[in-house]
């Protein structure tokens, strides 16, 4: 979480002419670093982008080289980390195993997490909590908001802000005698709260008189962020729809505000402004809006997008291959530069595919982004690591097709009722580097003829 000024834009009266004036260009983003885990985490902390992968927890300045800032071994795992301008927090597990008398049998055990806090760049120290476990954290500034709990399921539970610069134990902004732990945002004088399942309520606190300020009640799955006048953006997830409902409100206006966007991942809100992921086509973009709903997309097309951070400034994301980051407002955005492949390929097709009874099966290729000479490469199928069919192609950026990988008679003939396959794409860039694309998918036999 991050500290930054906002000013509350009304949803009353707004004049295009200045929504367009201050909607942020569109960012000239950077890759990072290559990052092969997806579900990883991003954030800003201090003049650094931070975001875990390969057991390590990675930094690099904008646009500079990463470094490891911590790294984790066989019996250590990262847990949650978060960032601000003047500290970096993460919790820490550790397993440790015996003997326990069979043959090469050991019996483990994984300890309640730790909690660690420092300057961006360490020195880290523990912070002693004495609960059972940290389920959630947040940080502003000097100020590291936890929730803290008896016991991994419900039970007592409390939420603590310490000033990391002062020291001491922290005070309580409120304690639950028995509940699921809530998740918790904090921002300057401000601390949300994410309690319940049926209905989902959000309820922010403010530090400086202790008291409650406002609640919205949303439906069981919402993703909340703050920013330091109050203000929350919830991204509100609803089945059977893969995507999310965005919107803010604030402790002038405390109900939501819904806006005309569908995110993809959490909402990200700084200096008036949320960040967030979102469907494009075939693939996925990052995107920027104002409080009034006016939204510029802020990254090329992606056949993936995992987490996003967003500082009011600097905004970051990562795919499944890579990190990104840029600052607003800039030039027009491009993979241009970095280590990452230029070329940004994406494969489609149903999860559940049946062979042709001309022995194809039938993938879409998508060019997402790419120099000008476009994507050239090779798609294969797959089963284990053995090649049943390949095919190559050739697209412009931008540009699709559909594929047919034609199998070998012998192989249908002894094809299973079903089986598990993957389609893989890739093609090199000017510079050598090979970007790829992979999805597992099902593939049925052929049907019988009548």
């Amino acid at each position: 979480m991050h500290v930054f000024g906002g000013r509350l834009v009304s949803s009353v009266v707004v004049f295009a002419a200045a929504l367009i004036a201050t909607t942020p260009a569109v960012a000239d983003p950077v890759a990072v670093a290559p990052a092969a885990d997806p579900s990883g985490g991003l954030a800003f902390a201090g003049p650094e982008l931070l975001w875990s992968d390969a057991g390590r927890l990675w930094a690099a300045p904008t646009g500079g080289a990463a470094v490891t800032r911590l790294r984790f071994g066989k019996s250590s795992t990262l847990g949650e980390f978060k960032g601000s301008a003047t500290r970096l927090a993460y919790t820490r597990t550790t397993e440790t195993c015996e003997e326990s008398g069979g043959e090469g049998e050991e019996l483990c055990d994984t300890s309640r997490p730790e909690l660690f806090a420092g300057p961006p760049r360490g020195p880290f120290a523990a912070i002693g909590t004495g609960a059972a476990t940290v389920s959630s954290m947040d940080l502003s500034g000097d100020l590291l908001a936890t929730v803290e709990a008896a016991s991994i399921a419900r039970g007592a539970v409390k939420v603590i802000v310490r000033d990391l610069a002062a020291g001491g134990p922290g005070s309580e902004v409120v304690s639950f005698p028995d509940a699921e732990p809530p998740g918790v945002a904090i921002a300057g004088r401000w601390v949300a709260l994410t309690l319940g399942r049926k209905p989902t309520t959000v309820v922010v606190y403010d530090l400086v008189s202790r008291a409650e300020v406002y609640r919205v009640s949303f439906t069981p799955n919402v993703r909340v962020d703050i920013q330091d006048d109050g203000t929350i953006a919830y991204a509100e997830f609803s089945a059977p729809e893969a995507t999310s409902k965005l919107g803010w409100a604030s402790v002038a206006e405390p109900t939501p505000h819904a806006l005309p966007h569908a995110a993809t991942t959490r909402a990200v809100i700084a200096g008036g402004r949320i960040a967030f992921g979102r469907r494009a086509g075939d693939g996925h973009e990052v995107a920027v809006t104002d409080l009034a709903g006016v939204a510029r997309a802020v990254s090329r097309r992606v056949s993936y997008l995992g987490d996003v951070d967003f500082d009011g400034e600097r905004i970051a994301w990562r795919t499944d291959r890579c990190v990104y980051a840029g600052t607003l407002p800039t030039a027009t955005p491009g993979f241009e530069s970095g280590p990452c492949p230029q070329v940004v390929l994406g494969l489609g097709g149903t999860f559940f595919d049946r062979i042709s009874r001309t022995r194809t099966v039938k993938r879409k290729v998508i060019c997402f982004d790419a120099p000008p000479s476009g994507c050239a490469g090779t798609v294969k199928l797959l089963r284990g690591e053995r090649v049943l069919a390949r095919r190559a192609f050739r697209l412009a950026p931008g540009a699709r097709t559909v594929v047919a990988l034609r199998l070998r008679a012998a192989e249908v003939r002894r094809w299973p009722a079903n089986a598990k396959v993957r389609a893989t794409a890739s093609a090199l860039d000017p510079q050598g580097r090979r970007a790829s694309a992979e999805t597992p998918f099902h593939l049925r036999r052929p049907s019988r003829e009548r």
